[in-house]
Order: C-alpha cells, then sequence, then structure tokens
C-alpha cells in the first residue's frame, strides 16, 4: 500500500464532534448568482413558450418548453447544493463486496437524479441534434450528425453505467470500513484506523487509515475521482452523496471506532437498534 499523497484534514476541519450546521453547504455569490440567472432564464423560456404557442407556432412553444426543462434541471441541481437535508433513509442490513454483513448506509437518491437527468436530457440535444442534420442539413451534414450521434451515446452510456452502480453505500462490518462511491470501492481494517474527523469548507467525512495488507481499493469504472483516489489510504465520503445520512454515518463510525467491543455486533439486527431504536447508543 502506498501512503496517502494528501491529508484532507490539513484544512479547516473539526476532528472531535460535529457542530449542529454540519454540513453546511458553501454558498459563494457566483452560485447564488448562477441559479438565480438559470432560474430567471427558465422563467423566460416558459414565458416565451407560452407567447409563441398563442400565436400560432406550437412547435416553437414546444422545443421551448424542453430547453426550459433543461435549464429548469440546471438550477435545481445548483440549489441542491446550497442546502444539505437533514434526514436521510434508515441504515439496514448490508453486505459489503465480499458478501460480509454489516451495518449499511445509502447515498441520497437526489443527486443521482441530478445527474442522471441532465446528462440525459443532454444526450437527447446531441440525438436530436444529429437526426435533424442527417435529414436537413448541408451536404456533408453526416458527418456532424455522425459525431453528434456518437456524443449522444457516450452519455447513455455514462448514465446506464452509473446508474447500474447505484447506490452507493457505506458498510460498517465486524472486519472493517467499507465505502462504494460512483466510480469506486474502498476497504479498511478496523485495525488500520486511527481516527474520523469532518472537513467544513467542502463537507467530506474522512476515515483517516494507515496502509494494511488487507485494505483494498477496487476502481468501477475507467473515470477516476481524484477527491478519493489521491487521499488513499484515508476513506473520503462527500457529505453531498449521503445527504441526510451525513452525520449518521460520522456518528456510526465515531462511536465503533472507540468501542471496539460492539463492532462483532454490526452484522446483526442490535446494530440497527443501536443506531436508530428508542435507546439508540450515538
Amino acid at each position: 500500500m502506498v501512503e496517502s499523497k494528501r491529508d484532507p484534514l490539513s484544512g479547516p476541519v473539526l476532528p472531535y464532534g460535529l457542530p449542529d450546521d454540519w454540513p453546511k453547504a458553501e454558498r459563494p455569490p457566483s452560485s447564488l448568482f448562477g441559479a438565480a440567472f438559470l432560474a430567471l432564464l427558465t422563467i423566460g423560456l416558459l414565458a416565451a413558450a407560452g407567447w409563441v404557442t398563442a400565436d400560432g407556432q406550437p412547435g416553437t412553444g414546444f422545443m421551448l418548453i424542453v430547453i426550459a426543462v433543461y435549464f429548469g434541471h440546471l438550477t435545481a441541481a445548483g440549489a441542491s447544493r446550497l442546502r444539505y437535508p437533514r434526514h436521510g433513509r434508515s441504515p439496514v442490513l448490508g453486505v459489503d463486496d465480499r458478501g460480509e454483513r454489516g451495518l449499511t448506509f445509502a447515498y441520497a437518491r437526489a443527486p443521482y437524479y441530478w445527474q442522471s437527468a441532465i446528462v440525459i436530457l443532454t444526450a437527447l440535444g446531441f440525438a436530436g441534434g444529429a437526426l435533424g442534420t442527417a435529414v436537413m442539413g448541408p451536404v456533408g451534414g453526416w458527418i456532424i450528425a455522425a459525431v453528434a450521434g456518437l456524443v449522444a451515446g457516450s452519455l447513455t452510456w455514462f448514465v446506464v453505467d452509473f446508474l447500474r452502480r447505484a447506490p452507493g453505500r457505506v458498510v460498517l462490518t465486524p472486519s472493517g470500513i467499507y465505502h462504494r462511491s460512483h466510480f469506486a470501492e474502498y476497504f479498511t481494517p478496523w485495525d488500520a484506523v486511527s481516527g474520523v474527523g469532518v472537513t467544513t469548507a467542502d463537507p467530506m467525512i474522512v476515515v483517516k487509515a494507515d496502509p494494511s495488507p488487507d485494505a483494498r481499493q477496487r476502481r468501477l469504472s475507467r473515470r477516476r475521482n481524484r477527491s478519493e483516489e489521491d487521499f488513499w489510504p484515508f476513506i473520503v465520503i462527500g457529505a453531498y452523496s449521503l445527504g441526510g445520512n451525513s452525520r449518521p454515518v460520522y456518528r456510526a463510525i465515531d462511536f465503533y471506532l472507540r468501542h471496539r467491543e460492539r463492532r462483532s455486533l454490526l452484522g446483526t439486527p442490535e446494530a440497527i437498534t443501536a443506531a436508530t431504536g428508542t435507546d439508540r447508543l450515538y
């Protein structure tokens, strides 16, 4: 195993405990301006669609509505990053990549929807452009159509591959911590874990771990996720992907890191009770 090239906890972090407002999304003026601009653009497109439809141009109105739906999704996807949900799905008993049972926290559904929907709409746009160019384009337009069709096909395959691995999850097993992200999976044994903290600027959970012969890492696609792989053997889990499960995952890892004697129960219903019962332990 190689040493971690970077330490995500070297910036502003809270290594012990959680502030009441964590994870708190950053709201730079540029993001707020961008979201407002896209929202106004969407409203303008819908108004224009209504106007041209009333003027006897339903085809043009329909196209404007399609474009408005696209920009509306961009608006909503951007806005979703400005506020993190406070409640997630309850944990269940699941398995890691080798079939070991453990306490499992699933990724949020919303990020999957927004990313997939935007890519699909983009692919449809390229596919429509390819078809239109092939049918009504100039001589030699088939070349442009072929390129646009290739882009549409690549984007479609990205979505299929992306959703095929959904949902991502964090599984705490008696042996260690398993994280399956959008594009890779990681496992580190409890004995290699030295601490857990959170970043505040770009909200993440960071499991600090030493190199171990029992740790494993596997890329699930050709795409490299530098925000995760550059920190290995640390395990980095984005708060945006976890959504409302960000705080429960941190509390669970922190609890079982401090209570070694309870790790053997992680594959049993008692782990669910400890996390969600009326007498929960953390």
